[in-house]
């Protein structure tokens, strides 16, 4: 299977973070991960990411998804041309709208199912060529912050 792309995920749950390492390693290149927003400027910088899977919320009880808004504004100031990805536990109809005119290239709810994540075109893949099977889940353990 040929493997394409850089991938940055930045969710502040470090199970979501795991998962989706696991799940899309196979199909990329590179992985990079974290749940500080505060390191985006600096990933985007020095890793330069074909995707950036980006969490709308990053504190607890946080569900408008303003956090994921302001991060995907400070990603699109560093690379006008960033295929950005939001993913959030809190979608609505209103929200996956106001991402995608904000400049979000997809909206994925969680829990996702694993096709709907490594069948996004964006990896270079279809979900017909993903294998079938369970949903991943996105853990509702607290994350500590890395250092």
């Amino acid at each position: 299977m040929e493997q394409k792309g850089k991938i940055l995920i930045i969710d502040d749950n470090e199970d979501v973070l795991f998962a989706l390492n696991l799940l899309l390693e196979p199909y990329v290149e590179k992985i990079k991960v974290t749940t500080q927003p505060s390191r985006i400027e600096h990933f985007m910088t020095t890793f330069h990411p074909d995707v950036v899977l980006l969490d709308m919320n990053f504190r607890r009880d946080a569900i408008s998804g303003q956090e994921g808004f302001d991060c995907l504004e400070q990603i699109q100031h560093l690379d006008p041309q960033a295929v950005v990805i939001f993913m959030t536990a809190y979608s609505d109809t209103d929200k996956a709208v106001r991402a995608i005119k904000a400049g979000a290239t997809d909206f994925i709810s969680k829990p996702w199912e694993k096709e709907k994540i490594a069948g996004n075109p964006f990896f270079g893949h279809s979900a017909e060529s993903v294998p079938q099977g369970s949903r991943a889940s996105a853990g509702t353990g607290e994350c500590p912050e890395r250092r």
